[in-house]
């Protein structure tokens, strides 16, 4: 399954607007594009955990009334009351389905508000009239507060009580939401096979440098951080958000696909501020990372970090401003930090802080008005950081 296009009326704070989305067979791609990443980029409040529940909410719409997810506060009411309100979603989905072939699906959600209830009214259509339930569609989506959850807390009932596709988007509407944690079900793996290609994928997205062992010992999976065995829950909280998001990435995948390569199901992964905890260094890898490893996935992800948006190509970027999704054609991959921040996608003056540009503007301006020597070499030194060398 691949999410073509979305669109959406009234719905948060987008009055009216659209975008497409990057996925394995889009045309016009560059040579240099991935083919499976989406990377929306914004100011904070600009909209974009917004595009990744309008997704969610239509790839669920033929199960939304069985969530128990209420939707009400998601609708832009525009009354002076604020207690009306009618919102509506959109989304063209493809969908490669083994029994039914190529199905393009059209898929529209109406929510209209009344006070604090709503009433959903799926508008759903598909080339082939057929149940949304009867076709291959796979959806994950993690929000930004996203945290493992340890085994002796696990909630052994929580999967019976969700409706198990809302399950694997509730943590981009509900920040109560857990990831579900590796040693709760990597040691009930059936098959060594399945067994060791979990570790193997695992470990191919981790550092070098930190390994998972393939083994569990008292409700936590065993580490090889530079030669030091660790249980999870040593781990650092950057390693245990990013193993988190990784571990259930693979649960989630493993479940819908119990047989066959992990790399070969197809589908959808959201993830807000992919760069959440992760250190730099890690964020020049990361997106890169996954694409290359699912490749039948498509990925899409915000994201506030200039090092992220610089492993990928324009193409690849969507950028949420004034309520709108726009693309630009200034080129970002390659390009250093800086000049990413100073670009059309951020568009910082500076890298610089505050403090720092009042210094160098009042140096520059003794450099005009008195043209000292030493006030221009004292600029430079400033400009460098060497000044107090």
């Amino acid at each position: 399954m691949y999410v073509e296009s979305v669109s959406m009326t009234d719905f948060r704070c987008f009055e009216k607007a659209e975008t497409t989305f990057v996925y394995t067979g889009t045309k016009g791609l560059p040579q240099d594009a991935m083919d499976n990443v989406t990377l929306l980029i914004g100011v904070n409040g600009a909209g974009k955990t917004s595009l990744l529940k309008a997704v969610a909410l239509c790839t669920l719409e033929p199960i939304i009334y069985e969530t128990g997810y209420r939707a009400y506060y998601l609708v832009n009411r525009k009354s002076t009351s604020r207690k009306y309100g009618t919102g509506e979603i959109s989304a063209e989905i493809f969908i490669n389905d083994e029994q039914f072939g190529d199905v393009k699906y059209l898929s529209r959600l109406e929510i209209e508000c009344v006070g604090n209830s709503e009433r959903f009214d799926p508008k759903q259509k598909n080339a082939l009239h057929l149940s949304f339930n009867e076709l291959n569609t796979f959806l994950l989506g993690y929000g930004a507060t996203r945290r493992s959850e340890y085994l002796e807390n696990l909630d052994s009932q929580r999967s019976r009580r969700r409706h198990p596709r809302f399950q694997r988007v509730a943590g981009l509407f509900e920040e109560f939401i857990t990831l579900y944690p590796l040693a709760a079900w990597y040691p009930s793996l059936k098959t060594k096979a399945r067994a060791k290609e979990v570790r193997e994928l695992l470990n191919s997205l981790l550092p070098e440098r930190t390994q998972f062992t393939g083994e569990c010992k008292d409700g936590d999976g065993l580490f090889n951080n530079d030669g030091v065995v660790l249980p999870f829950g040593s781990l650092s909280d950057g390693f245990r958000s990013y193993i988190g998001l990784i571990a259930d990435m693979l649960y989630h995948m493993h479940t819908v696909m119990p047989k066959g390569k992990l790399t070969e199901l197809a589908g959808v992964v959201m993830i807000d501020d992919i760069d959440v905890h992760l250190h730099p260094a890690w964020q020049r890898e990361i997106v890169p990372l996954l694409a290359k490893t699912f490749p039948k996935l498509q990925f899409i992800i915000t994201t506030h970090s200039p090092l992220v948006v610089g492993t990928v190509h324009a193409a690849n970027i969507r950028v949420v401003e004034e309520n709108q999704i726009r693309r630009f054609t200034e080129e970002t991959d390659g390009k250093s930090a800086d000049q990413i921040l100073m670009s059309s996608y951020f568009g910082l003056k500076s890298p610089r802080s505050p403090a720092k540009e009042k210094k160098l503007k009042r140096i520059a301006k003794r450099v005009a008005d008195t043209h000292d020597p030493k006030a221009a070499v004292d600029f430079l030194k400033e400009l460098t950081g060497t000044l107090a060398e």
